[in-house]
C-alpha cells in the first residue's frame, strides 16, 4: 500500500513522515538548506502483518504543483495535512482537489502543530478541516491532533494508518504499466528508474516497452517497496534496474510498459468533471495542461456538447495533446490552467482512438456514455448490443488493459459472429450481424443493377463495396 501526503508548504509534512516511519524523505542538498520539500520524498515502515507500507512526501508550494500531481498518482490513500496555526491554506484546497480528482481511494486527516496552539484552536482548525473534506467524494474521514515536536498523537495516527484497508477492484488490469518518477545510474550496474505500479506486475528478466525512446528493454532487477524483490506488482512503488537504455535515453514522465503496448495517441475522449470550487469555467478551444502520470503537457479542448463547461459540472471533450501520450480506458488525469496555478478540471478517459469528424453526433456521445460504465465486460457488452459494425476484440482489449477472453466471459449479449480478418479478430452482435447481412444483400442487388451482363462479383470487390473498414 502506498500512503501519500497532501497540503500546503511548511505544514509539517516532512516530519510527519519522518514521526510516522523514522526516515527523513527530504534527500537533497537544497531541500535541507531551504527547509522546504522540492523533490518527491519516500519513506517505508512494516505494519503488524509485515507488509512494507510506502510514505510518498510530496512538496507543497505552489510552484511544485506539477510535481505533487505526479506524486499523487499510485496512491491508495492520502493524508491531508494542516496546521493548527495556519488552518486551511490555498495549497490545501489544491492538493485535496488532486487527490479527488485523481480518485485516491481514501483520506486521512491530520491537524499538525497542536503544541503551537491551544486545545480550542486546534479543534476549531480540525471541524473547518473536517467541514471542508466532507464538501468533497471523501465525505466524513478519519482525524488526528498531531504534534511531532512533542510526540503527541502520533502513535495513534499511525496505527490508524498502519490498519487502513485498501480494497483492490475485483476486475483487474492485465499488463504491466508504471509512469517514471525518477531515474538515476547505480554505479556498475546499470540505469534506474523508479513509480509506482499502476497495473498488472512484473519479474526480474521481463522485457517491457520504454515509451518516450520505443525502446525494448529488460528489467535486471527490482527494489519493490524499498526490499529487493523477483516481483513487483499493482499497489506498489518499485525501483527497475533496466538494461537496453542509456541514461540519455529515459527521463522522467515517461512510461515503462508491458511489450503490447506499442500504441500512442494525441487525441483521446474523455468524461470532464469540473469540481464545484474551482475559480473558473472551462470553454471550448482553449488549451490547458494536462496532467497523466508523472508527465503534463499541453492540449486542446474540443468540449463535444456545448460551448462551456461551469463549476459543478460535467461533460464529454475530446483532448489534443501536442504530442502523443500512452493511455488506456478510465485512466484519471487532471487539467490545470495554462499558467499552472490552478487546478481546473478532472478527466475520466473513454476513448483512446477517437474520431475526428462526426465526434459531436448523438450516435457518437451514446457511445461515450456507454464508455463511462465502470466494469470493462458490461462496456464491451453494450457495444455489441448497440453497434452496426464488428468491433475489433484485441484493439478495446487493449485499450482497456484486459485479455481478450476477460472481456468476454460474462457477456449478457451473445455473440452473433466471431471471426479473423488480416489476423484481427473481430466480433459482431446480433444487430450487426443484421446489418451487415442486410448491406451485402443491398450491395449484391446494386451491383447486378448496374452490371447485368456480369456473372457475379468477386468476393473482395464485394468486401470493398459491402465492408470497406474491414482490411482483407
Amino acid at each position: 500500500m502506498i500512503i501519500g501526503t497532501a497540503g500546503h508548504i511548511d505544514h509539517g509534512k516532512t516530519s510527519l513522515v519522518k514521526a510516522l516511519t523514522g526516515i527523513d524523505a527530504d534527500r537533497l542538498p537544497e531541500e535541507k538548506a531551504r527547509g522546504m520539500t522540492i523533490e518527491l520524498g519516500f519513506a517505508y515502515t512494516p505494519n503488524e502483518a509485515k507488509e512494507i507500507i510506502g510514505f510518498v512526501d510530496v512538496p507543497g508550494h505552489e510552484k511544485f504543483v506539477h510535481t505533487m500531481a505526479a506524486g499523487a498518482v499510485g496512491m491508495d490513500h492520502g493524508l491531508l495535512v494542516v496546521a493548527a496555526d495556519d488552518g486551511i491554506m490555498p495549497q490545501t484546497r489544491e492538493h485535496l482537489r488532486i487527490l479527488d480528482l485523481l480518485g485516491v481511494a481514501g483520506l486521512t486527516l491530520a491537524i499538525t502543530k497542536a503544541d503551537m496552539v491551544d486545545e480550542a484552536r486546534a479543534q476549531h482548525v480540525r471541524a473547518e478541516a473536517l467541514n471542508y473534506v466532507g464538501q468533497t467524494r471523501f465525505g466524513q474521514v478519519d482525524s488526528h491532533v498531531v504534534s511531532t515536536r512533542q510526540g503527541v498523537g502520533v502513535a495513534a495516527l499511525k496505527t490508524a494508518l498502519l490498519t487502513v484497508a485498501v480494497t483492490q477492484p475485483l476486475e483487474q488490469a492485465a499488463h504491466f504499466r508504471l509512469a517514471i518518477d525518477r531515474v538515476f545510474v547505480v554505479k556498475g550496474i546499470g540505469v534506474a528508474v523508479t513509480g509506482a505500479v499502476l497495473a498488472g506486475q512484473v519479474r526480474v528478466g521481463d522485457l517491457l516497452h520504454l515509451a518516450g525512446a520505443a525502446l525494448e528493454v529488460r528489467v535486471r532487477s527490482i527494489h519493490a517497496q524499498n526490499q529487493s524483490a523477483e516481483l513487483a506488482t499493482v499497489g506498489q512503488r518499485c525501483g527497475l534496474v533496466l538494461t537496453g537504455a542509456e541514461l540519455s535515453q529515459v527521463r522522467r514522465g515517461d512510461w515503462l510498459l508491458a511489450p503490447q503496448f506499442t500504441v500512442q495517441t494525441s487525441r483521446i475522449d474523455c468524461l470532464l468533471n469540473v469540481p464545484n470550487d474551482v475559480e473558473r469555467s472551462l470553454k471550448d478551444g482553449e488549451r490547458v495542461l494536462l496532467h497523466h502520470g508523472c508527465e503534463h503537457l499541453t492540449v486542446r479542448l474540443i468540449l463535444l456538447e456545448k460551448s462551456e463547461l461551469l463549476p459543478g459540472e460535467q461533460g464529454f471533450a475530446q483532448c489534443v495533446l501536442e504530442r502523443a501520450l500512452p493511455f488506456c480506458w478510465h485512466d484519471r488525469l487532471v487539467l490545470r490552467d495554462g499558467s499552472a496555478r490552478v487546478t481546473l478540471a478532472g478527466a475520466l478517459v473513454l476513448d483512446i482512438s477517437p474520431p475526428v469528424r462526426a465526434r459531436k453526433t448523438p450516435e457518437r456521445l451514446e457511445l461515450l456514455r456507454l464508455l463511462c460504465q465502470t466494469d470493462s465486460g458490461e462496456v464491451l457488452d453494450a457495444l455489441l448490443r448497440t453497434s452496426l459494425t464488428p468491433l475489433a476484440l484485441e484493439h478495446w482489449a487493449l485499450a482497456m488493459n484486459r485479455q481478450p477472453q476477460q472481456l468476454l466471459q460474462n457477456l449478457q449479449e451473445p455473440l452473433a459472429l466471431r471471426l479473423k480478418v488480416a489476423q484481427v479478430e473481430v466480433v459482431l452482435g446480433a444487430r450487426a450481424q443484421t446489418a451487415l447481412v442486410q448491406v451485402t444483400q443491398d450491395c449484391l442487388q446494386a451491383f447486378h443493377v448496374a452490371e447485368p451482363d456480369e456473372p457475379g462479383v468477386s468476393l473482395e470487390r464485394l468486401r470493398r463495396m459491402a465492408v470497406p473498414f474491414l482490411d482483407a
